[in-house]
């Protein structure tokens, strides 16, 4: 599944249903309010994350956008998805003034979408959508913009002009003229957003397939239900197969982040040549290259997880794989996109290692060590993974996470690393895999007060336990600030 050079960090996808209006120009239909979803604070993040990972900050500035992030993080938990937007786009102005952030006081307010979310060209018909995210603080009247459409794959940009008039309290888009838009349309993922010159403000996604997903996916089941009972080495790829398939679906669920971020025609095509593979009696996921998701069968339930293997990994004879475990309110694809805008995967490729980033909350409670164990089987059994080298890391909830299996699997961990999240260890533990443990100065919800004296709890008793302090920064955007140097103290370990 390629999830494309600017892939974003996204949780779901609003849907809402609209008409067509008579003629040939496609209708316009506007709301206030709109049903805002976490998809649309996810294209606001990423304005922000690409702003972010440019800027040059002093120790001042550092501070305040990581206390501002922190403050509209909590509206985001509180579901004030409405707020955390307009706040999350006041915070890339001020970062961004003369980049995309100059265009965020007269477009960032207003989302524009296309419908259906899956186009099949020919069968359906294309048109648009608009509402408010929040009340925008200029009114514009009658100017015209450029609705452009960028194909993921970095190939030729559709542009579409359109006519705009704003005011404070309803948009209203006319002369959308999409018409001949199919004849310029390939099937892929496309990104949806306003362009000003080299400017582009990202507004969300649109899928383009050959054919219907869902007539696509229950052909696949036909195919799959033919194989029957799959011998007990090819079973978890069998599960892994049916999963994907499952997510081919001509109306996506709003609630199902991975069937935002994939390309979904790359993934019918993916999935067909694995059933093919199965049909044969092969694994299709040994020695798999690349970003995808997949699922894994447990006792009584499969976790959703997300793989990334560089090529320079999967030609080698045994590779580091490192577990990331994603904080509360994320998923499986939270490290892979979201932090430091998939940090993690350029450092998989600098470092040659496997990453694989699974729903943390299938880790906790009893059954968490033993779902762990079966993850690692079943990735040893697609990737010669060098058994010495297994390295666990999380942030906040996935911190503490971490920390857990550091203490209950000494003898297959390497090492762990504790971001923003460090639960220490019970007074009756004797060995745990080396653990780093990271604080951050500003952190509002487990800062230092609360991880300090676990951590000295556990060095006083002889655990092999390091501390870092990260001055100016806050929860979430020290991740990407420690990141790097928690994956070097890491892959620095053996066992």
């Amino acid at each position: 599944m390629n999830l494309g050079k600017r892939a974003a960090a996204g949780w779901g996808l609003a849907v809402c249903l609209w008409g067509f209006a008579a003629g040939g120009a496609a209708a316009i239909q506007t709301s206030l309010p709109p049903s805002i979803s976490r998809a649309d604070f996810a294209a606001a993040y990423l304005r922000f994350e690409t702003a972010f990972l440019k800027a040059t900050l002093d120790d001042s500035e550092t501070a305040r956008v990581n206390r501002a992030f922190d403050r509209l993080t909590l509206s985001f938990f509180t579901r004030n998805f409405s707020a955390a937007i307009q706040e999350l786009d006041a915070l890339t102005m001020s970062l961004d003034p003369n980049g995309s952030g100059v265009m965020i006081p007269k477009l960032g307010p207003y989302r524009v979408r296309f419908n259906p979310a899956t186009h099949v060209p020919g069968r359906d018909r294309p048109f648009l959508t608009a509402d408010i995210l929040y009340k925008p603080g200029l009114a514009v009247d009658g100017i015209m913009v450029t609705l452009r459409l960028r194909p993921v794959d970095l190939k030729k940009t559709i542009d579409i002009p359109l006519e705009m008039k704003f005011s404070p309290d309803l948009p209203v888009l006319v002369e959308a003229g999409l018409e001949g838009l199919e004849e310029k349309l390939v099937p892929g993922r496309y990104e949806v957003g306003f362009a000003m010159g080299p400017r582009f403000l990202l507004s969300g996604y649109w899928s383009v397939v050959s054919a219907s997903l869902a007539e696509r996916a229950e052909a696949n089941t036909a195919r799959l239900a033919k194989i029957g009972t799959v011998p007990l080495a090819l079973l978890q790829a069998s599960v892994a197969v049916a999963a994907r398939n499952r997510l081919l679906s001509d109306t996506p669920d709003p609630q199902n982040t991975a069937q935002m971020l994939f390309d979904p025609e790359a993934l019918a095509v993916e999935v067909e040549a694995e059933i093919g593979a199965l049909e044969k009696g092969r694994n299709p996921f040994v020695g798999k290259s690349g970003d995808y998701w997949r699922a894994i069968q447990t006792e009584g339930r499969e976790v959703p997880l997300r793989v990334y293997c560089p090529p320079s990994a999967g030609r080698a004879k045994s590779s580091p794989l490192v577990v990331a475990f994603h904080g509360a309110g994320g998923d499986e694809n939270m490290f892979m996109d979201a932090y430091g805008g998939g940090l993690i995967k350029r450092l998989a490729e600098r470092h040659g290692f496997i990453v694989v980033s699974p729903l943390t909350n299938a880790f906790g409670g009893s059954k968490g060590v033993e779902t762990f164990d079966r993850m690692i089987d079943v990735l040893a059994a697609d990737y010669r993974i060098d058994r010495t080298r297994i390295y666990v890391l999380g942030h906040s909830m996935g911190g503490s996470t971490a920390g857990a299996l550091a203490a209950a699997r000494p003898g297959l961990i390497a090492a762990a690393a504790c971001l923003n999240g460090f639960s220490g260890f019970k007074d009756d533990v004797r060995k745990i895999s080396p653990t780093l443990v990271v604080a951050s100065e500003l952190d509002p919800i487990a800062g230092p007060s609360r991880i300090e004296p676990v951590f000295k709890k556990a060095q006083a008793a002889g655990l092999p336990v390091e501390y870092r302090f990260l001055k100016n920064y806050g929860h979430t955007l020290a991740v990407t600030r420690i990141l790097p140097e928690a994956v070097a103290w890491l892959l620095a370990r053996s066992r």
